[in-house]
């Protein structure tokens, strides 16, 4: 750290340049000059001049050298070319979340928020000086916002006796409810005012007002992804198997297998009407399904950077894909990249055009281009 004071006029020390040059018989004789002239206080005059001039020429190179070293700009990163090959740097920002293990992250129109670990912990972030902060249940996995209720749900795999399900308002974080799960969920969704849970025993759902959830079939155990299709008036679910069991959920709990997928560790995204997946295994890792459930879209661009598998999740208007390499975003109707973030990793969200993800310090930020957003 630099630090620049003035001199004080006690001091019997004086740095000088003098005229001769660098020898010592010359300071000698500028230095002498300027003790005959300074009785207790300095005289106008010559000397003081010089001492002034090079006091205010030291003081200017100080100030262009503090200007030179650029301390770096806070804010969001913008995403770059498609086809750039290094990665994104993180942009650090003001959400002091701590260094912290990301374990899931959701968004709304008002707010980010984020679950960590080590220890276990909710934020919420919209903006504000002061972040909200609540503390998480023990071995929560995931989140899901359920904006009907204004409620965030947190659900956990061992959180005392058991997996739990636990309600927190969207504002304070404070915590509504707690109901006890026969099974760890893997996957939710919000479907006419009730959670429906994908476990590992089965199926089951949490209607609103709830004490308990209530098992829909042990049929199809280890559903790993689940999304509601409001267009069709129904659930979408997959089996962790390979080849995925495609499975239809109707309001009334009926389940129907539709198809299998030639993916495992699937996950499901619909939007504006359109079922895409992802996941892991010698085929296709990205792909869309029409309503009979067969593949429509050609070779997709985000298929030479997936590598062996990848993850999918639903945007407004497009589909996130997240893999090893990066992350990337996709016209939810023909499957076109429209931005990548090589280098990403982890749990993200966006939000308002902005993509955040975990940086080195807390949570991180990226500009997300215009046909992007939503």
């Amino acid at each position: 750290m630099t630090r620049v004071s003035e001199r004080c006029q006690d001091s019997d020390v004086v740095w000088v340049r003098t005229p001769g040059g660098n020898d010592a018989a010359s300071a000698e004789e500028v230095i002498g000059e300027a003790a005959r002239a300074r009785p207790g206080k300095w005289r106008s005059g010559r000397i003081s001049l010089r001492v002034l001039a090079g006091v205010a020429v030291i003081a200017l190179a100080l100030v262009a050298a503090v200007r030179d070293v650029g301390a770096p700009t806070p804010g969001p990163i913008p995403a770059g070319p498609i086809a750039a090959p290094r990665a994104v740097p993180e942009g650090h920002y003001a959400v002091p979340i701590g260094a912290h293990r990301l374990i899931a992250m959701a968004a709304t129109d008002a707010a980010i928020y984020s679950l960590t670990a080590e220890p276990a912990q909710l934020t919420r972030e919209d903006g504000s000086p002061t972040p909200v902060r609540a503390i998480a249940p023990l071995g929560a996995t995931d989140l899901l916002v359920d904006p009907s209720t204004g409620r965030l749900w947190v659900f956990a795999a061992a959180d005392g006796d058991g997996a739990t399900a636990s309600s927190y308002d969207l504002d304070t974080l404070a915590r509504l409810s707690v109901v006890s799960l026969p099974s760890q969920v893997n996957a939710a969704a919000v479907f006419r005012n009730a959670i429906w849970l994908g476990t590992h025993g089965g199926v089951y759902v949490l209607r609103r007002g709830a004490s308990a959830a209530v098992l829909v079939s042990r049929a199809w155990p280890d559903v790993v992804s689940i999304v509601a299709d409001p267009a069709r008036d129904r659930l979408l679910a997959v089996t962790i198997s390979m080849p995925a069991q495609l499975l239809r959920i109707t309001p009334s709990g009926t389940i129907g297998q539709i198809a299998q997928l030639p993916t495992g560790r699937s996950s499901l995204a619909v939007v504006d009407g359109v079922l895409w997946v992802a996941g892991f295994g010698p085929a296709r890792p990205v792909f869309r399904l029409d309503s009979d459930a067969r593949t429509v879209n050609p070779p997709l661009a985000v298929e030479r950077v997936v590598g062996a598998g990848a993850a999918i999740w639903p945007g407004q208007h497009v589909v996130w894909v997240r893999y090893a390499a990066g992350v990337s975003c996709l016209d939810a109707q023909t499957g076109a990249m429209l931005a990548r973030w090589p280098g990403l990793s982890g749990p993200i969200a966006a939000r308002r055009g902005i993509l955040y993800s975990m940086g080195t310090s807390g949570l991180a930020q990226h500009v997300i281009p215009r046909g992007c957003r939503g």
